[in-house]
């Protein structure tokens, strides 16, 4: 392919992409090529292939080229930002081009923000979730954490939560973020940078230099950063991060272990927010159906008459995936006393049988999800499966 004709390729890729709803393009390299494939609704699904290993390679040398990479190295990895138009709309594209034993792989997060909302109304559905997130939000100090795994909406509920005390006359909001995704207004925001010692602890250290009421750092990765933010909270803070974690009980379990000081860890903590992502049944060809007192009971849903579940079925609009669009799912836990003097004493067997008894779980929660038609029990089953 001639270079006109890579570049007519790369647009229409990164265009189908867009009008697709992808969120992520994965340009995969094989022994005989390589292959397209797009994340959409958090699912991956292979769009198309590369029959020659030099087509591809000029496909991911003309994405280098778009973001200023270095054309000459191919065996480090190596990111940047594009930015393009697409019928009059500005995106972001944030690239990572990793190197495998079979050539470089290149990967693009399409990050619209003209549609990206934080707004808590739109993000929580359920009005007791919003309710205590807005109770949470309401008070004056502490550190609160949002978990989950990877994608699945931890930095939009963290936006949301900062873009509240950004709109306050009284509050200055700082961030230390890797990388910064959007920008905030009303947040001023930075990115740290290793390379040239802008590491997380030597920028929140800063921060407090900068008279913050509310500061937001990145996903946490240490006990130094850790126990840093611990002491930036019990100092009169507002503080917000994310962790890496399952659900409740991982995610304290795992501030318990990298914390080396239990009473400040329980005396800092304002409250654990996880969450998962799960897909929309397609408006256009989802189906009403009812469940079977069995599946009902399952998913702690008494089986009335008028009980419907909805289940996916696929059409043209979806892709034939059966799904459009994705919905929050929360566990919240605003620690009291009762929780905070288990967190000191450490006994995790009785930290366990507290949020059993006390928190909201997903297991609790997904039968709502399914009475309203949110989502489906497949799907429910394959986002949740290790937590219900």
């Amino acid at each position: 392919m001639k270079k006109d004709e890579i570049i007519k390729s790369l647009n229409t890729i990164i265009m189908e992409a867009i009008e697709s709803r992808a969120s992520d393009i994965h340009l995969n390299p094989d022994q005989n090529g390589g292959e397209v494939k797009y994340r959409i609704d958090g699912k991956l699904k292979k769009i198309s292939r590369f029959d020659s290993v030099f087509d591809f390679k000029k496909h991911v040398s003309r994405i280098k080229e778009m973001f200023h990479g270095d054309m000459e190295i191919n065996l480090l990895p190596q990111d940047g930002k594009i930015i393009i138009k697409v019928n009059d709309k500005q995106y972001d594209l944030r690239v990572s081009v990793f190197p495998t034993v079979d050539g470089e792989k290149a990967t693009l997060r399409i990050l619209d923000k003209l549609n990206i909302t934080f707004d808590y109304d739109r993000i929580f559905c359920l009005k007791e979730d919003l309710a205590e997130i807005k109770n949470i939000v309401s008070k004056p100090n502490g550190l609160v954490f949002v978990s989950g795994p990877t994608g699945s909406g931890k930095t939009t509920t963290l936006y949301s939560m900062v873009n509240d005390f950004a709109k306050r006359e009284s509050c200055m909001v700082l961030s230390v973020e890797d990388p910064v995704e959007y920008n905030l207004e009303g947040v001023m925001q930075s990115q740290v940078d290793e390379k040239i010692g802008k590491t997380f602890p030597a920028m929140l250290r800063s921060t407090l230099r900068c008279d913050p009421d509310v500061i937001m750092a990145g996903e946490i990765r240490d006990e130094k950063t850790l126990e840093l933010l611990i002491k930036i909270a019990v100092t009169g803070h507002y503080v917000l991060s994310a962790l890496h974690t399952a659900d409740i009980k991982g995610s304290l379990s795992r501030l318990m272990e990298i914390s080396s000081h239990a009473y400040m860890l329980s005396a800092s903590l304002l409250a654990l927010v996880n969450q998962r992502l799960l897909r929309k049944p397609c408006k256009h060809c989802s189906k009403k159906y009812k469940p079977s007192d069995a599946e009902a009971k399952s998913f702690g849903v008494k089986n009335k008459k008028s009980l419907k579940f909805v289940d996916s079925v696929g059409c043209e609009k979806c892709h034939f995936t059966g799904y459009m669009g994705r919905v929050a799912i929360y566990e919240i836990m605003t620690l009291d006393k009762g929780i905070k003097d288990l967190i000191v004493e450490g006994d995790k067997k009785m930290i366990d049988s507290y949020i059993d008894e006390n928190v909201i779980t997903f297991s609790k929660k997904i039968g709502e999800y399914l009475e309203k038609g949110l989502t489906t029990v497949s799907e429910a089953g394959r986002v949740l499966g290790d937590v219900l």
